[in-house]
């Protein structure tokens, strides 16, 4: 196995071939490279629940692979949410059912359409399990570290459903190009460019559309008062800004007129005007 250790005492170890051993079944197990230090070791023990799946889902993203809740088991008395008995597996653990076939009509056509799944279950032993302790510690009782695959490449961690969050400081910058007129997507390639790269960005494209979809339900039909809300605002910092609107029948916000110093002005020295502005009418 050849290693390549960084000078920096706190970076991760890059392990460029995974040790392989075998198993007496002769199936091949596959063991992530990591540092030492944020790999878990049986029988260590943690102060609480949250600090002992913490721990695991860092050395799971360190190692490229995603991890999810197993099976857990409640004490026969306690307080509730204090588990007994913590199971986290490898989101690729056991296998899914297979369905049934459906019955054929006797014109030949199925009673109903069944989709065409990916497989994402392959069986993979990974897993950790914590007990609780007397003193309402948790302690590592089993750690398999194997996997029945090789986990994801360091080129394609950014893919990972936990490495895909979008930041405080991302979200108000889509919310600023929305502003400019510029999507989702547009967004994200300005991110990447400011970033320097898709593997700096930390989310997927899908995610800043997302949150541009969500962004704009959540204003749904208050577009409009939020709309004369800025006027209002405007008028209190500015107290020569006019503007005045009109709502249809439905209460929905159908014409608007304004008119800051600059447009008052302009209008006392050469009166009645019109203005258009083409900037989004190129050559038409």
């Amino acid at each position: 196995m050849n290693l390549s250790q960084s000078s920096n005492a706190n970076s991760i170890t890059t392990v460029i071939t995974p040790s392989c051993p075998v198993i007496p079944s002769g199936i091949n197990e596959f063991i992530p490279p990591c540092n030492e230090e944020i790999k878990p070791k049986l029988h260590q023990v943690f102060q609480t629940l949250k600090e002992a799946e913490d721990f695991y889902e860092n050395y799971a993203k360190v190692c490229g692979f995603e991890p999810r809740l197993g099976t857990t088991k409640l004490p026969t008395r306690g307080a509730p949410g204090e588990y007994k008995l913590r199971n986290v597996l490898y989101n690729r653990a056991g296998f899914r059912e297979v369905p049934k076939e459906k019955n054929v009509t006797e014109e030949g056509s199925s009673t109903s359409q069944t989709r065409t799944r990916m497989i994402t279950r392959v069986g993979c032993p990974a897993r950790i399990q914590f007990t609780r302790q007397d003193n309402k510690t948790y302690k590592v009782n089993i750690f398999h570290e194997c996997h029945n695959h090789i986990t994801t490449s360091p080129d394609s961690m950014m893919f990972l459903k936990g490495n895909k969050n979008m930041t405080s400081v991302q979200k108000n910058f889509v919310a600023k190009a929305a502003h400019l007129k510029l999507g989702g997507v547009k967004a994200f390639r300005g991110w990447k460019e400011l970033s320097g790269g898709y593997n700096n960005v930390g989310a997927s494209e899908n995610d800043f559309k997302s949150f541009v979809r969500d962004m704009k339900k959540y204003i749904g039909d208050f577009d409009g008062q939020m709309f004369i809300e800025n006027f209002m605002r405007k008028k209190e910092m500015c107290k020569t800004f006019y503007f005045n609107f009109q709502v249809d029948d439905d209460n929905k916000l159908c014409r608007v007129f304004w008119a800051d110093t600059i447009n008052i002005k302009n209008y006392l020295l050469f009166g009645d005007m019109m203005s258009v502005d083409s900037t989004y009418r190129t050559n038409k």
